[in-house]
């Protein structure tokens, strides 16, 4: 029995329609390998460290499944990115798939969730080159001055 678990981040704007056929599609990949799912869980909603796809936030989903015998792993795993590349493109904004040891347990830490919190939306800040900066720096000195002139 080989067992492996694909982590995926989703678009932060999915909704429980499109997680049901993700999860249906990603099943019908296993099962085409003589697989089973173990389990297929939402993580929740998380701040992402730099945008992907224009996005802040992302949606987490841990699965598992195992597969008995002998599997062609590249073609297993070629058949899952492709689901994700391919079909569910919209929806999916990374994923990963990894082998796991069958000698150790299932258990994991699930960091906390921002679902249901409100989200922040930070504008996108303008990069000023060296000479804007010193046009600024001149604007604010030559106000400076005459202003002190009146004065």
């Amino acid at each position: 029995m080989i067992r492996y678990e694909t982590l995926i981040l989703a678009s932060p704007e999915i909704v429980s329609q499109e997680e049901e056929q993700l999860q249906r599609m990603y099943f019908d990949v296993i099962k085409d390998f003589g697989g089973q799912l173990v389990s297929f869980e939402r993580w929740g909603k998380f701040r992402l460290a730099y945008p992907v796809e224009g996005n802040d936030y992302g949606v987490y989903f841990l699965a598992r499944f195992e597969v008995e015998g002998e599997v062609e792993e590249a073609k297993l795993v070629k058949a899952i990115r492709d689901l994700f590349a391919i079909k569910l493109t919209k929806n999916i904004l990374r994923n990963m798939t990894s082998r796991l040891d069958v000698k150790k347990g299932l258990s994991y830490s699930r960091p906390e969730s921002l679902e249901g919190q409100p989200t922040e939306h930070h504008s996108v800040k303008s990069h000023e080159t060296k000479s804007e900066k010193k046009e600024a720096e001149v604007v604010v000195n030559n106000s400076s001055s005459s202003e002190e002139a009146q004065a």
